[in-house]
């Protein structure tokens, strides 16, 4: 089994295939990290995403990792995880987020070079 694991600031998201047997390595994997690190995943802050084909092994997963099952879409680092295409009116909020930051940065003279790196 092979984890996949993507890791930004805080958050960690880990995508595995949906068996047991991957979710008790998922497990053990979490613990090892736990054990090492002192960081322990907080479960009322955890989930499972499923795909529709195995809803029927969530109790078994719900009872292995004791997280709670969620449902796309989910917001990941400001922006929306889904099934589906994303839609600009989606990511409508981090577009302000960002154009606010930036009309902030217009009153300072910078280089191009600042610039970017402020982004």
């Amino acid at each position: 089994m092979e984890l996949v694991m993507l890791s930004f600031a805080d958050d960690l998201l880990l995508l595995s295939e949906a068996e047991v047997s991957s979710i008790v390595i998922f497990r053990d994997s979490l613990a090892e990290f736990s054990a090492a690190s002192g960081l322990v995943a907080s479960p009322s802050k955890s989930a499972i995403l499923l795909s529709k084909s195995v809803t029927d092994m969530a109790h078994a997963f719900i009872a292995i990792l004791n997280f709670h099952i969620g449902a796309l879409p989910v917001k990941y680092l400001g922006l929306p995880i889904s099934s589906s295409r994303i839609k600009l009116a989606d990511c409508a909020p981090l577009i302000s987020k960002l154009e606010k930051r930036l009309l902030g940065w217009t009153s300072y003279n910078l280089s191009f070079a600042a610039r970017v790196q402020l982004i």
